[in-house]
């Protein structure tokens, strides 16, 4: 889908005495406009005029970056004058860098670069963002706050006429994005990479729920969206709110995790997609065989039920109940078993109709059960 933005434009400064649209060479366009005199302060401009691409692609990357910026970027109305996203992780910095600069035209001597650090040496901590951004040092202003638990980038551009095209294609893009399947999950990739939470009870080794959380004071119209866009994804979602501007959306049970997995919604953000694999990767995973490969598989042991009990770590008894298909293997006893058989791991994966992930309900979507098998 294109986004015509001499249309966007003209609709986001249709209060404006005279805009000002010049078209450019390569497809490009400069936006200015005249502020109504009846507003001007003493000494008042009308604003440095802005080159924008004349049409944008929204598309799956830009989706994300939407939700991005919906997440971690300032959408006070109050300030009209920037565009001002700040995230802890380096990745997400280096994507939204790279789409102010490449999708909005935003050159970096229209930034402002800023550290903010609790911990450390201010001259390492300048040093280290410098050579992962690969941002010259002196671009940068560095400030010591203790409130922060870690080091936080935040990229203010500095232009006015960039903040009202900006939020005026959140607003034209926002209704599309949630009707496409690609665009709608890209938007959800992009909103829990800045605002999503992984509610892990480490002392039990449990995975309370997939959130995203939000300020219930100012963002229930946000949450409104997200939660009909998981919907749409077949996605099944709570939200609960606490005292103050504490909020999240809530999705619980391995069935809707299996979804978010498929949509890979942790994908944008690598701390969070490698803390969900590592709480996924200490999960029993039981695997519902075919009833062929689970007869050919004890036939080919050649072993007595207390020998293979031995073998997998369990009784007599579950094993007599696993050959009769009443009781289920986990992966690692199934792996255990297969070097006494003349079947593979292919096989096993091949034949394994359902999984059951902890005490969840069977699972029994295609793709799910081979990547889990596959990676687990």
């Amino acid at each position: 889908m294109k986004l015509n933005i001499i249309e966007i434009a003209k609709e986001a400064f249709k209060d404006k005495e005279e805009l000002v649209i010049e078209e450019l060479p390569e497809d490009k366009v400069e936006i200015w406009y005249k502020n109504k005199r009846m507003y001007r302060k003493i000494g008042g401009t009308d604003p440095i005029p802005f080159i924008l691409p004349k049409l944008i692609e929204l598309d799956e990357e830009f989706a994300e970056a939407i939700g991005l910026y919906l997440g971690d970027g300032k959408t006070t109305e109050s300030d009209t004058q920037h565009l001002d996203f700040a995230n802890k992780d380096c990745d997400i910095i280096i994507f939204m860098l790279s789409f102010f600069n490449e999708r909005l035209l935003a050159s970096l001597n229209k930034m402002t670069i800023s550290i903010k650090y609790k911990y450390g040496n201010k001259y390492r901590i300048l040093e280290k963002w410098s050579k992962l951004l690969d941002i010259p040092k002196n671009k940068f202003k560095i400030s010591h706050q203790p409130r922060n638990r870690y080091d936080t980038i935040s990229i203010q551009i500095n232009s006015s006429v960039l903040r009202k095209v900006f939020f005026e294609i959140i607003k034209v893009a926002l209704n599309s994005i949630k009707q496409n399947k690609n665009l709608r999950r890209g938007f959800l990739r992009g909103y829990f990479a800045a605002e999503g939470t992984i509610g892990y009870n480490e002392k039990e080794n449990y995975l309370n729920y997939v959130g995203f959380s939000y300020n219930p004071k100012t963002e229930a119209r946000l949450r409104n969206y997200c939660i009909s866009c998981l919907t749409k994804e077949n996605i099944f979602s709570i939200f609960r709110e606490r005292s103050g501007n504490r909020a999240e959306i809530i999705v619980t049970k391995w069935t809707n995790y299996q979804k978010l997995l498929a949509i890979q919604i942790f994908d944008r953000c690598e701390r969070k997609k490698k803390k969900f694999l590592e709480i996924l990767l200490t999960r029993d995973i039981y695997c519902d065989l075919t009833r062929n490969f689970r007869q050919d598989m004890f036939t080919s042991l050649g072993m007595t039920q207390n020998q293979i009990s031995k073998i997998i770590g369990s009784y007599q008894g579950n094993v007599s109940k696993t050959i009769r298909g009443m009781h289920l293997l986990n992966k690692h006893q199934i792996e255990n078993l297969l070097p006494y058989t003349n079947l593979s791991v292919l096989d096993f994966i091949k034949n394994t109709k359902a999984i059951r992930i902890g005490n969840s309900e069977l699972i029994l979507d295609r793709d799910f059960i081979e990547n889990i098998l596959n990676q687990y």
